[in-house]
């Protein structure tokens, strides 16, 4: 059964493997990761400069923003589309024959898509505004690269509060962790 799934699941590139080897702490991170990533870019399409837009559509363009990447990381956490004996809250319907997605999990999928689309919308619409400034128009009008991040951040928030905030204090320690190790080397 688990392979079945795995076979039909894998045109899509975006599910997390069915068995995690990482910690659910560390998943929780990676999502954290994207969302101070992605909330951090504000200020840059605030001060509206060309080579500070052209930063974001590229960062939003590759690997954690890209569709893809984007759910596969969401997914590993909290859609529930792995199995472990350990975490029996996280297993699920599709893999093992686990229970459906609990309403919780059905409004995070919401949110995580919800983030996704004003993400690819802000990307396009910067695009939009370098494209119109490279042909001389008037690409000083922010006002929708702003709400399409504030939108982003409004479901990311959303998002975060469904899960324990004692899961995501530990998941900021696990990556304040990882980033002094890495200032470390």
């Amino acid at each position: 059964r688990v392979k079945r799934q795995i076979d039909a699941d894998s045109k899509y590139d975006e599910l997390a493997a069915p068995i995690q080897s990482s910690s659910p702490r560390s998943r929780l991170a990676a999502v954290l990761a994207i969302i101070d990533t992605f909330v951090s870019l504000r200020p840059a399409i605030s001060k509206g400069s060309p080579e500070d837009w052209q930063a974001i559509v590229d960062i939003l363009s590759q690997v954690p923003f890209d569709k893809t990447s984007f759910k596969r990381i969401f997914n590993a956490f909290a859609d529930n589309i792995y199995y472990e004996k350990s975490d029996p809250d996280r297993a699920n319907a599709y893999l093992l024959g686990g229970a459906v997605p609990s309403n919780k999990q059905t409004i995070q999928y919401l949110y995580r898509n919800d983030a996704l689309d004003n993400i690819e919308q802000l990307r396009s619409e910067l695009s939009f505004l370098l494209n119109e400034q490279g042909e001389g128009g008037d690409a000083n009008d922010i006002t929708d690269a702003l709400n399409y991040h504030d939108k982003a951040t409004t479901a990311f928030t959303s998002y975060l509060a469904l899960i324990p905030e004692a899961d995501i204090r530990d998941a900021r320690n696990y990556l304040l962790n990882k980033q002094q190790e890495n200032e470390e080397r």
